[in-house]
């Protein structure tokens, strides 16, 4: 995090790379970023470990820790999105279906998957390999196919905010990521009204969800970013 030529703050990447988290940062405010210090964004994780051992703390060779930490394993993420929502077990069951809508197996809850998911379908039958394409649940359905299925080239995000406060006045190149640990890629960013950007992509990207993040950079520097509403020019309407 730096002052800007402008007089505006800049988020940087983190130092260390595998463990940056700008993706997360991506709505802070210029007025939050001038309150907010990041003491760790210029040490990698061996170094904080050492820093944490001479100072005898007992995390300094705690196990690392890759999924989320409130969601103990015995529980699972189905069972903390039940609880927290007020699902009772199988009252979101729904069709499984593939890209032309047949039906080929049925599920206990849409909110079982994700898109990209391959694991656990259990649909069986199925000559190649098939994965999550679209959850929808407004109509309880499940749709799988191909992998090619969940090539994107384009999406509309909304809720588009800019860090520096000011929003381009017209179409930009930055490098966009749609996951925390994907790889940046090059895109075109134009801006549209009510808060939207679309962008547009250099290459395909697999499993692209609507109400993922989707982040951008200029180099090092954190743009800003929104939350992905539709996988093509325009945003996704579904049946309320």
């Amino acid at each position: 995090m730096v002052a800007g030529d402008d007089g505006r703050i800049e988020l940087w990447k983190a130092k260390d790379l595998a463990k940056d988290q700008s993706y997360f940062l991506f709505e802070l405010t210029q007025a939050q970023l001038r309150e907010a210090l990041f003491p760790l964004g210029e040490l990698s994780k061996p170094e904080v470990r050492d820093i944490a051992e001479e100072a005898g703390l007992s995390v300094a060779r705690k196990t690392e820790t890759y999924e989320i930490c409130f969601v103990p394993q015995k529980d699972g993420y189905a069972s903390i999105v039940e609880r927290e929502a007020g699902i009772a077990p199988g009252s979101e069951a729904g069709q499984i279906v593939d890209v032309e809508g047949n039906v080929v197996g049925h599920h206990d809850g849409y909110y079982h998957f994700t898109i990209g998911q391959r694991r656990g379908l259990q649909i069986g039958g199925a000559p190649d390999r098939t994965y999550v394409i679209d959850v929808n649940p407004f109509t309880k359905r499940v749709t799988v196919g191909p992998a090619s299925a969940l090539e994107r080239d384009e999406l509309t995000a909304e809720k588009v905010h800019w860090i520096s406060g000011q929003p381009p006045a017209g179409p930009i190149e930055v490098q966009a990521r749609v996951r925390s640990r994907a790889a940046d890629v090059a895109a075109t960013v134009t801006p549209l009204d009510r808060g939207r950007a679309r962008f547009a992509f250099a290459q395909k990207l697999r499993a692209v969800a609507p109400g993922q993040a989707v982040v951008m950079y200029d180099g090092d520097v954190c743009l800003g970013g929104g939350w992905i509403c539709g996988t093509g020019s325009q945003p996704v309407r579904r049946p309320r």
